[in-house]
């Protein structure tokens, strides 16, 4: 399963009742109301568990979280920058 699968998958779980109809990785989380404050900080931390990130506080940002894409986005930034500083 790739990034953006696991980030669909947890999202429609989580906030979508399992009900992934309708919804792509391009779909505005904020803007269709799928994710306010609280739901970043889930996603936050699903992605800290399982992509073996650190976010930082100042990375709260609610554009980072506006669609599954953008997501997949930050996280594969975080782990570029991840590897290279290893």
């Amino acid at each position: 399963m790739n990034i953006s699968q696991m980030i669909s998958e947890f999202i429609a779980k989580n906030f979508l009742q399992g009900q992934s109809q309708g919804f792509t990785p391009s779909t505005s989380l904020i803007e269709l109301g799928i994710l306010d404050s609280i739901g970043i900080l889930k996603v936050m931390r699903f992605l800290e568990e399982n992509f073996s990130i650190k976010i930082e506080d100042e990375e709260y940002i609610p554009e980072y979280y506006v669609s599954v894409e953008r997501i997949e986005s930050f996280v594969k930034d975080k782990l570029a920058a991840k590897t290279m500083s290893a």
